[in-house]
């Protein structure tokens, strides 16, 4: 079984933290939208209760709806193509994401969808049909106080007056037989039944992938963090807790050790920059410690194997050189 780094591709966390701040950067825009005078303040367009906006509250969240369903079929797309044998797992994927954004869609054009095919005549006339139990006090109650007002008043309304209209024109609109619902329904059932086999049929690569994925987290949560046996902390954290700082020796020889973990694969360049910058830190010259002179040739090959930048190198052959 693959490991989740190489299923997700090494661009994953790129990808999702782009995704999560166009989502963000786009809720930003819909909240300025909502401030603006000359859009809140606006009347009704036409014979509808679309006012503009709702119109640009539809737009932005289209756009929100499209980075979603880009990142979760392109993660789809990227788990079948590195490796076959999860290929269900990536369809999955791409099957969750289609149902999410779905889901989303209902919510997000719903209040659009009643602003237009509910206008001013249909408001009106549920206070005059009372017959009509199913339509509730509340909108009856609406119905009679829009029958007073009457159309011309529902055109004229603005902020939160037409904002009362179109809410109830919400309710309305989910009156039966709520062809809206039933949609978006059937249009989530079609994903829904096509992944239930899916699912079904690899529970148990399902359940390994998670389990990799968690064992992952934890990985990369000691490497940041990690500790010795029986729990007690690492020499770089007793020495930085203390206040003082590891041998030039000492780091060159953690760095040594941390290369060589690097090349066989046992840890991610992530992993490794973030625990060399936290040896290079911690490094402070001891003048009651002895140079090995092989330190500066193990300095050396670190620096010609590309595990130490040309200052890095510099600054720890300058503090090995001072033990001497």
């Amino acid at each position: 079984m693959a490991q989740v780094s190489s299923i997700l591709g090494p661009n994953f966390g790129r990808k999702i933290i782009r995704a999560a701040v166009s989502v963000i950067g786009l809720l930003i825009l819909r909240k300025m939208l909502g401030m603006l005078p000359m859009l809140k303040n606006a009347t009704a367009l036409g014979d509808t209760l679309l006012s503009p906006l709702v119109l640009a509250y539809a737009v932005v969240d289209t756009v929100i709806l499209l980075v979603l369903l880009d990142f979760g079929m392109g993660l789809g797309r990227d788990i079948q193509a590195k490796d076959q044998k999860l290929a269900d797992v990536g369809k999955i994927v791409s099957r969750l994401t289609l149902i999410v954004v779905l889901g989303l869609a209902y919510s997000a054009y719903e209040v659009p969808a009643a602003c237009f095919f509910v206008d001013r005549t249909d408001l009106i006339n549920l206070g005059k049909n009372t017959a009509a139990t199913n339509v509730g006090d509340f909108m009856r109650i609406w119905g009679q106080m829009l029958s007073q007002a009457g159309a011309v008043a529902v055109q004229n309304a603005t902020g939160d007056a037409l904002v009362a209209y179109q809410r109830l024109a919400v309710a309305a609109f989910r009156q039966p037989p709520n062809i809206y619902g039933w949609t978006f329904l059937v249009l989530i059932a079609i994903p829904v039944i096509g992944i239930v086999p899916l699912v079904t049929r690899n529970l148990d690569t399902l359940a390994e992938v998670l389990a990799q994925a968690a064992s992952s987290f934890q990985d990369r949560a000691g490497a940041t963090a990690p500790a010795t046996v029986s729990g007690a902390p690492s020499p770089v954290e007793k020495a930085s807790s203390n206040g003082h700082g590891i041998t030039p020796s000492d780091a060159v020889e953690k760095l040594f050790k941390l290369k060589s973990l690097l090349e066989a694969g046992a840890i991610s360049n992530e992993d490794y920059d973030q625990q060399k910058q936290r040896i290079l830190r911690c490094t402070m010259p001891d003048s009651t410690a002895a140079m090995n002179p092989g330190d500066l040739q193990k300095l050396k090959a670190l620096y010609d194997a590309g595990g130490l930048t040309e200052e890095e190198y510099a600054a720890q052959k300058r503090l090995l050189l001072e033990q001497i």
